[in-house]
């Protein structure tokens, strides 16, 4: 209803990823 949070952590996680590619 609201993971306004965890969203931005996966965000922020899946473009560490690609900047590490």
């Amino acid at each position: 209803m609201g993971n306004s949070y965890e969203e931005a952590r996966n965000r922020r996680l899946q473009e560490n990823l690609k900047r590490f590619q």
